[in-house]
């Protein structure tokens, strides 16, 4: 019985290979989406040291845009895959190409083959006390779903909400819009909203009831195509409307750092960047799996996770 690993990458190739290496072993199998944005040479160097591996599948590309349906979808290409052709698996693990464990892999397989039937996910019901801090989503979340988000002219806006275009009339005809109709989406009848983390480790059983839901509820499917970053509402909506919300461990097994002002600091998103001097806090972790690194930014912190956090599979950086 296997481990599924359903992987999102855009960029750092050596990061991806990095990370399937670490986890490679006769119980893995990887199903690998990579963004249709990435470039064709960035692409290569994911494909290329990775071809040949009957345990790695790269999954038909899409466009994925932050904050939009695309990640979505990703992950059900890799959900389909596994029930489609009946892959006899345990569990199956999200994760993205800047993640990387923090356990050896004889300890996350023992953890997983051995664990009773948890659904490793964090949700609750919206709108969430955890998303009521201010800011543009800070209604508790009930905005990414009451508003229309999709891509005008290449980018994102909310209806209704704020937006400036390069043409003078469409911004007018854009803000008497907002002025004079203001509707309010209705989340789809019969089924509670959550939201949580992004990313899970599930069941098999409960992969398959995913797979079997979006199937049968098409309906619910096209509303979140219009939600603002759906990968935090849309598979903790199934999950919490569901039997196996009653399974849930209340945790992911992931260390992230969501410092905002670190991540600011460094020009990017939340979650932060680690580095070196994460490494204390990395070992005293019991997460399993840790986000998110940049090779660029990371390599000492991998190669210290790699001697001292796994040292009983390797002595250095994976080959």
């Amino acid at each position: 019985m296997k481990l599924a690993y359903v992987i999102s990458a855009y960029k750092l190739p050596e990061m991806l290979v990095r990370l399937v290496r670490r986890l490679d072993s006769p119980r893995a199998l990887f199903l690998i989406h990579v963004d249709r944005k990435t470039e064709p040479e960035v692409f290569e160097r994911m494909r290329a040291p990775l071809a040949g591996r009957e345990n790695v599948v790269f999954l038909p590309r899409h466009l994925c845009h932050w904050g939009d349906f695309g990640h979505v979808r990703a992950t059900l290409k890799g959900i389909r895959h596994l029930v489609d052709q009946r892959i006899d698996f345990r569990y199956a693990i999200l994760l993205t190409g800047q993640d990387y464990p923090i356990k050896p892999v004889a300890e996350i397989e023992r953890f997983f083959l051995e664990d009773t039937d948890r659904e490793f996910i964090v949700f609750s019901p919206m709108p969430r006390d955890e998303w009521k801090g201010g800011g543009r989503f800070g209604s508790g979340g009930m905005d990414r779903i009451e508003r229309w988000h999709f891509r005008l002219f290449g980018r994102p806006v909310s209806y209704p909400g704020k937006a400036k275009f390069d043409s003078r009339l469409l911004t007018w005809i854009w803000a008497h819009l907002n002025r004079r109709f203001r509707p309010k989406r209705r989340f789809p009848a019969g089924f509670r909203p959550y939201g949580g983390n992004a990313y899970w480790c599930l069941t098999r059983e409960c992969v398959r009831h995913i797979h079997d839901f979006v199937s049968q509820h098409r309906s619910f499917v096209r509303f979140f195509h219009h939600v603002r970053i759906p990968d935090e509402i849309f598979i903790q909506t199934i999950v919490g409307n569901s039997p196996f919300a009653e399974r849930a461990a209340g945790k992911d097994l992931r260390f992230v750092d969501w410092d905002r002002e670190r991540a600011r600091a460094a020009g990017t998103r939340p979650p932060a960047v680690l580095d070196s001097a994460d490494l204390p806090r990395l070992a005293g972790s019991s997460a399993l799996f840790a986000r998110k690194f940049d090779s660029t930014v990371s390599a000492g912190l991998l190669d210290a996770i790699d001697r001292e956090l796994l040292a009983t599979e390797c002595s250095g950086a994976p080959g």
